[in-house]
């Protein structure tokens, strides 16, 4: 697509949920699986945990599981043969796995890409069914999750709290700063086995749903006409503003990920919380006028928005050297404050990388790799005269 015809107000949103996902991805890059920011004290790591916890958690891949299924709606719409795009569409889905399998195992357990290619699939049925189809099974399958969530939430609570195995947290931060690269690797192979569970059970149901109203929203072009909608974004960010910041805020309080008799209910509710608060971060910025949206200022959310895989990738390349043997080693000594305040300048450089990129590719270097494999062929790189940088609003 030509800069011209890009959609500028979905490439920031992709921008901004990319700077959320380095946030919350941040204290699994830095801390073990056994332990989190919440074994580190201080009122500055606590309020930070808390602001991550209730603002950030859940809420940013939910974002881009939506933006997703929108996307796939807009190249449906442009398709003009299905089966020759689906089969496109499966191509690409492999890559991203793959993309996302060596994503876990090398940088971060916590990897998404896996998950979104396998519900990925979901969309070709999906497709083919009306709006309020596609809108029950995703509030079927969101409910179901719910409702795993509950059942864990309740056993906890019977069980009482669950001690911190700080032998676990040890063995990890010495695999990760005193082990070699294989060490490393192993580690995280380990850690991958047990997030991906994680991932699967919290993210799934989540992913699912919001690939599902991606596509409606897409089907109905309510992003790429928000200023035709702005009736119905002002309700949205009317209700779930207040319904996603006081849910969020209650669950951050009952540390969802701390281990004690509360968590479990903590994570379902931040779980419910999720979606309302998504909806109003969506709503926000389709609120401002698009011609402010395409304009020069934005570009420092919709660059990376453009190149939002390679981003991913990189931000969890860039903590890699970070927090372990490889690099720095700062694994285990930093606590959510320092964090969160690391997890903003990588972002900002990865932003300020992808603005300095962009104007001389016309892809991310992983979206080039994409979109050549689904393809079947090289893809231009590099623009050319005349290439415009204008966004259509």
């Amino acid at each position: 697509m030509a800069d011209r015809d890009r959609i500028a107000l979905l490439d920031v949103l992709r921008g901004f949920a990319l700077l959320g996902i380095i946030v919350v991805n941040m204290e699994g890059y830095s801390t073990a699986l056994a332990g989190g920011w919440g074994e580190f004290s201080g009122t500055a790591n606590d309020v930070a945990l808390w602001l991550v916890t209730s603002l950030a958690a859940l809420k940013f891949y939910t974002l881009f599981a939506l933006l997703f299924g929108y996307g796939v709606a807009l190249q449906l719409g442009r398709a003009g043969d299905r089966d020759l795009f689906f089969g496109r569409y499966r191509r690409r889905l492999a890559l991203l796995f793959s993309f996302g399998l060596l994503h876990a195992a090398f940088l971060y357990w916590g990897d998404i890409l896996m998950l979104y290619a396998v519900v990925g699939l979901s969309l070709v049925p999906l497709s083919r069914l009306s709006d309020r189809q596609v809108l029950s099974r995703a509030a079927v399958v969101f409910s179901l999750g719910a409702g795993v969530i509950a059942i864990l939430a309740l056993a906890l609570v019977l069980s009482g709290s669950v001690e911190t195995d700080l032998e676990a947290i040890e063995q990890t931060r010495a695999a990760y700063v005193d082990g070699s690269a294989g060490d490393v690797f192993v580690q995280r192979f380990k850690d991958m086995a047990v997030g991906q569970a994680g991932v699967l059970i919290v993210q799934g149901p989540t992913v699912f749903a919001a690939f599902a109203v991606g596509l409606v929203l897409g089907r109905r072009g309510i992003l790429t006409r928000a200023g035709r909608h702005r009736r119905l974004m002002r309700r949205t960010l009317a209700v779930g503003l207040p319904v996603g910041l006081i849910g969020g805020a209650v669950a951050a309080l009952l540390d969802p990920t701390g281990g004690s008799a509360v968590s479990g209910v903590g994570v379902l509710l931040l779980f419910l919380a999720a979606p309302p608060l998504t909806a109003a971060y969506v709503a926000a910025f389709a609120l401002i006028p698009r011609t402010v949206t395409a304009a020069p200022a934005f570009a420092i959310l919709r660059a990376p928005g453009r190149m939002s895989l390679s981003v991913y990738l990189l931000g969890s390349l860039a903590a890699a050297f970070i927090f372990t043997s490889l690099g720095l080693g700062l694994f285990q000594r930093i606590d959510a404050a320092e964090g969160l305040a690391l997890a903003l300048a990588i972002w900002l450089g990865l932003a300020l990388a992808a603005l300095a990129w962009m104007r001389i590719f016309r892809f991310g270097p992983f979206e080039w790799l994409l979109r050549s494999y689904t393809y079947g062929r090289l893809q231009p790189m590099r623009r050319e005269p005349g290439d415009g940088a204008t966004h259509r609003p």
